[in-house]
């Protein structure tokens, strides 16, 4: 006995999700400082409004029980003063990214110059791909300390593709 099943009703297609990475893939492309600015002060600003919950037990335990707990003050005060900075620092702390990653990205590319030595000693044909890859490890680092992120960018650039990609097999899904 022979049991098929039959699908009659077709799925429809869904294009929310491609489209999302689409957007997100082009903000890190294009938007990538911008970005990490946004999410240090959206940071910032929950920060600052944890501290209000200190605040409102510090007064609320000085008016009920008539003592004063400085630690909830103090808590208050220096998520305030931490908010604050975050807000008002968030260009500081996304060209730290920035640079820290360049930094990073420079350090792997001495690592493959060392690589591409001890290779060049042994006589190997790995030399030249590892002399390669410290080429483009110094250039990337470069680029990020002095541009843009491309760790970012690459991320957007990969979003961008398959998004697209999954735009096409939804369009084209029979």
């Amino acid at each position: 006995m022979k049991v098929t099943i039959v699908d009659e009703e077709k799925k429809k297609p869904f294009f929310l999700s491609p489209i999302l990475c689409l957007l997100l893939g082009i903000v890190l492309c294009f938007f990538s400082n911008e970005l990490i600015i946004f999410l240090f002060r959206i940071l910032g600003l929950f920060v600052i409004l944890y501290g209000f919950f200190p605040l409102f037990s510090y007064f609320k335990v000085k008016k009920e029980w008539k003592m004063v707990d400085n630690s909830l003050l103090r808590d208050a005060v220096g998520s305030f003063l931490g908010g604050i900075l975050l807000v008002f620092l968030s260009n500081f702390f996304a060209s730290a990214i920035q640079v820290v990653t360049g930094i990073w990205l420079f350090f792997i590319g001495l690592s493959k110059l060392s690589s591409a030595m001890y290779w060049k000693n042994s006589k190997s044909s790995l030399f030249y791909s590892e002399l390669l890859l410290m080429v483009l490890f110094f250039i990337l680092g470069f680029y990020t300390i002095f541009f843009e992120n491309v760790v970012f960018v690459f991320i957007g650039a990969l979003l961008i593709v398959s998004s697209i990609l999954e735009l096409i097999q939804e369009i084209f899904k029979k």
